[in-house]
């Protein structure tokens, strides 16, 4: 059985109970349009690095492809992936805090599903079926990257903090003293920056050790 070669990662697995979970995963699907597969296989029997062992399947065709045909096309997925072989919907995570905005809202962003989706996904699957399936170049995160990727990750928590959640869990946010924004503030940097510092230390430790495979 095909499934003897893939491990498989979905739910509850860590990293896709973190996607639902994640409140600032929520900016990503509602804003940028990220969406990712409720499943992937990664391959036991490759030495390639991990992201190169990635694969999507596609339920209604039972086509498997490498992850990598969508790095080109990681956002503006707000109406899901698409299978580039048959074109169906490949089963994908919504984030809990998104569901939680997109109920309510549905009036307002339904019809733009239904006059958007088609176009939204013929011109996702133009950008994969011209990406090539080679992997990137395999190299190490720098000091300056991930401090940036942590910046950006602290901001979006802290907006979300302060925007998006008074709004859900009904709470007046002019009662809250300059201090308490500061105090947020503070707390955002300090998670964005550790979550930089941690992506640094996972992707520096992972080329290390594709380096040491092939000495």
């Amino acid at each position: 059985m095909y499934l003897d070669r893939y491990e498989v990662i979905e739910l509850p697995r860590g990293a896709k109970l973190h996607w639902i979970l994640n409140p600032g995963l929520a900016f990503n699907e509602l804003i940028l349009g990220q969406r990712i597969p409720a499943r992937d296989l990664v391959d036991q029997l490759s030495d390639a690095p991990w992201f190169d062992r990635v694969y999507v399947e596609c339920k209604s065709c039972g086509a498997i492809h490498k992850s990598l045909l969508w790095r080109k096309a990681l956002m503006g997925n707000w109406f899901g992936l698409v299978c580039p072989s048959c074109e169906a919907k490949i089963p994908t995570l919504l984030n809990v805090f998104s569901l939680a905005l997109l109920i309510p809202t549905a009036p307002l962003w339904f019809p733009l599903k239904l006059i958007f989706e088609k176009r939204l996904h013929r011109m996702q699957l133009a950008i994969i079926r011209n990406t090539p399936v080679l992997p990137p170049k395999v190299q190490g995160m720098s000091l300056r990257a991930a401090l940036a990727i942590g910046g950006v990750w602290g901001a979006v928590m802290f907006l979300f903090f302060v925007l998006v959640m008074p709004s859900l869990t009904q709470t007046d946010m002019t009662s809250q003293t300059p201090m308490a924004y500061f105090l947020a503030a503070l707390m955002c940097a300090v998670g964005g920056v550790l979550f930089g510092l941690y992506l640094r230390w996972a992707s520096n430790r992972r080329v290390k050790q594709i380096a040491s495979k092939g000495s």
